[in-house]
């Protein structure tokens, strides 16, 4: 799994430049659970979405991520969840380099990790923040490798999972938003996940649920912090990246995801996460 490598590249920042690289690992028994490591870099990822869920420990320096209208500075050592599909900023703060390790658990795996261990997915926030949790992630790392079964990387994951749910150091938790008070988000949310290849102009949205344009932007950007068009392009970011994981030509990538050309998608993916897809592509290669 590497992270011996990882911990070198932490504690390493001058090593590695500021531009950083990848890091890659995945599971032999589950498409879609992997470990990413982005060595020491100045970055700052705009709000983004991911199909799983996520957990992201800072390896060294202190990240800054934002979910809606709430921030927060994150010390080494200190985790990040996110649940899926909920948008969301973070990265280096005031350009001083950081590294980090992300977990992508894939939201199809949640019920099997929640009845090992007896979770109760309905309470499942939809970002927690916990302080001193890096422990967590070097038994879970170790237990991923040793693992010989898809159920022992199961029971690895969920004693992980209700191990950080249940600590109490620096804890920050928020519950998931209450769109059954605003079931024009849920609506307009399912609507741009359902055609994120498409052009969906805001004023068809707003027809669909019976809305003004103004006041169905602002009830989308109160629910999830971006307002739709960049809620679409944040899906179809997340749908490039997964394609590109599976090593397929960018111009066939960016034709399936709506955007223009090839530019179009290198564009919006440096914006992003600050790196081509080209190099994103070679360096979840190595």
């Amino acid at each position: 799994m590497q992270m011996q490598q990882e911990d070198e590249l932490a504690e390493n920042p001058a090593d590695q430049g500021t531009a950083g690289a990848f890091l890659h690992w995945t599971s032999a028994f589950f498409p879609g659970l992997e470990f990413t490591t982005r060595s020491p870099h100045t970055h700052y990822y705009r709000h983004h979405v991911h199909d799983p869920l996520e957990i992201t420990w800072v390896m060294s320096g202190t990240a800054h991520v934002a979910y809606r209208d709430r921030h927060w500075d994150l010390a080494c050592g200190s985790g990040f969840l996110v649940a899926p599909r909920e948008p969301h900023a973070g990265g280096a703060r005031h350009g001083l380099p950081i590294s980090f390790v992300t977990l992508h658990l894939p939201a199809e795996l949640l019920p099997s990790i929640a009845a090992c261990r007896g979770l109760d997915l309905a309470r499942l926030p939809v970002v927690a923040t916990r302080a001193a949790v890096r422990p967590l992630l070097d038994t879970l790392a170790d237990r991923m490798q040793q693992a010989t079964s898809a159920g022992e990387q199961i029971e690895a994951l969920a004693d992980m999972l209700a191990g950080y749910l249940v600590s109490d150091t620096g804890t920050t938790l928020m519950p998931a938003p209450d769109e059954a008070g605003h079931p024009a988000v849920h609506q307009i949310r399912r609507m741009l996940d359902d055609a994120y290849e498409q052009e969906v102009p805001v004023a068809e949205l707003a027809d669909a649920v019976h809305l003004h344009e103004r006041y169905l932007i602002s009830l989308f950007k109160t629910a999830t912090g971006i307002p739709p068009h960049q809620y679409l392009i944040a899906r179809r970011l997340e749908r490039a990246r997964r394609m590109m994981d599976r090593h397929q030509s960018l111009c066939t990538v960016a034709a399936a995801t709506g955007f223009t050309d090839q530019s179009h998608l290198t564009r919006h993916f440096k914006r992003t996460f600050g790196i081509t897809p080209g190099a994103y592509q070679r360096d979840m290669g190595d």
